[in-house]
């Protein structure tokens, strides 16, 4: 019985590990960013302890989680440094992704609210800037595809697709 429970609530696990992992991934810190791959890693573990645990699994996933901190840390910093984004630019490509997953553009509306948000953001923040608001934005992006990528990949190979 309790086995069947843990099984239907499985992929509500998976789908909150990924949302946690890209929401959070924006945070400023580094903990906060690990709370996510954690929840992933614990549900690869889960999965891996079925009658034996699986050594090979647990390494991947181990391997999976170090990348995943690289792509956030490596994400993180160019933002700062090189694009000189703004944490308001970053939560506007986030909200502005989501606003356009809603448009009747398909996945060109989820890319063009990313950066339309993120522009918003970064006006927001800087009180217009000039063209640093759209290096700004661009950057933001990029990282965020960039590490979103990285992220989806490492989950999708954590759980066997």
């Amino acid at each position: 019985m309790a086995v069947s429970v843990m099984a239907a609530l499985l992929p509500l696990g998976q789908l909150l590990g990924l949302i946690l992992v890209i929401a959070l991934g924006t945070a400023p810190s580094l903990v906060a960013r690990l709370i996510g791959l954690v929840i992933i890693v614990a549900i690869a573990v889960l999965q891996a302890l079925g009658p034996l645990p699986n050594l090979v699994m647990l390494i991947f996933a181990l391997v999976g989680l170090a990348l995943a901190i690289a792509a956030d840390v490596w994400a993180a910093t160019l933002r700062t440094w090189a694009w000189r984004a703004t944490s308001q630019g970053v939560w506007g490509s986030i909200i502005g992704g989501f606003i356009g997953m809603f448009l009747d553009l398909g996945m060109m509306g989820f890319i063009v609210g990313t950066f339309v948000g993120a522009v918003i953001g970064e006006i927001v923040s800087r009180r217009w800037g000039g063209i640093q608001v759209v290096r700004a934005a661009a950057g933001t992006l990029m990282n965020l595809w960039g590490a979103a990528g990285i992220k989806l990949l490492v989950a999708l190979a954590l759980l066997g697709h």
